[in-house]
């Protein structure tokens, strides 16, 4: 991800990597059903909060996360589902660059079928955790679905690029982190990660001006405010197109953390 921001490398994009790109997402819609790295994971909790990393600091309400596309990728995980496991684990990972086919799911392991998903790395751009890196895999079907509507945008993003040759080319998505849900009879509300697509970006983060194509639209329905694990951060401005509002002082992280 730090790709993105340093301006001293060039950040020219061919058409034949735009080529790739529009053929990959393409492929990834067709194929996959609605790693690496060692960045802390982004997840959403049952709550619908957001979190990152092993002790599940919240995300700061409001903030701004762009999601590098020379970093995305599609493929297959298997996990562990022995019900004597308190926690499941991970049997096998198989992931590949968006830019390449999605590959053939592997034969289960110890009788535990593959998943599809995938995966992106985030920047946060703005807030008490800016320049803060992290990765997020969709899995479950939530996940992958809201992943999915990320997938459709970037197609018609490509394509709007394509047919207006625009340059530079605005080709990162620029995010908010949300969660939809729906009731369900037995369980009350089940909470769903939304990629709420703000705006688009060159890889060195200039913004595209108001006369690009709208993002595209993510569910209605909005979720109600939800306790997460931790205090939740002060909420950044939420409003796109408005005066940017004063940035809250960025906090010291401790040595050593992501």
């Amino acid at each position: 991800m730090n790709d993105i921001v340093k301006r001293e490398q060039s950040t020219d994009i061919s058409i034949d990597y735009l080529n790739a790109l529009a053929a990959g997402v393409g492929n990834a819609l067709q194929v996959m059903p609605l790693s690496g790295g060692g960045k802390p994971l982004l997840r959403m909790l049952k709550s619908g909060a957001w979190v990152f990393g092993v002790a599940d600091d919240p995300v700061q309400e409001g903030s701004s996360w762009a999601i590098n596309p020379q970093q995305m990728q599609h493929g297959w995980v298997c996990w562990d589902a022995d019900p004597n496991r308190q926690k499941n684990g991970t049997l096998g990972e198989r992931l590949v660059p968006v830019t390449k086919p999605m590959p053939e799911m592997p034969e289960p392991i110890r009788g535990n079928e593959w998943q599809a998903q995938r995966v992106f790395e985030l920047k946060c751009l703005d807030g008490e955790d800016e320049g803060v890196e992290v990765m997020y895999k969709a899995q479950s079907d939530g996940g992958k679905q809201a992943a999915g509507n990320l997938y459709a945008a970037f197609s018609k993003q490509l394509e709007w690029l394509r047919i207006n040759k625009e340059s530079p080319a605005y080709i990162v998505p620029i995010i908010k982190l949300k969660s939809t849900y729906y009731t369900h009879q037995m369980y009350g509300q089940i909470f769903k990660p939304a990629l709420d697509l703000v705006t688009w970006a060159t890889m060195d983060l200039e913004r595209q001006d108001a006369g690009a194509p709208a993002p595209a639209p993510v569910a209605p329905k909005p979720a109600p405010a939800a306790a997460a694990a931790k205090p939740a951060k002060p909420a950044l401005g939420d409003a796109v197109g408005a005066a940017a509002p004063a940035q809250p002082p960025r906090r010291q992280r401790p040595v050593g953390r992501a």
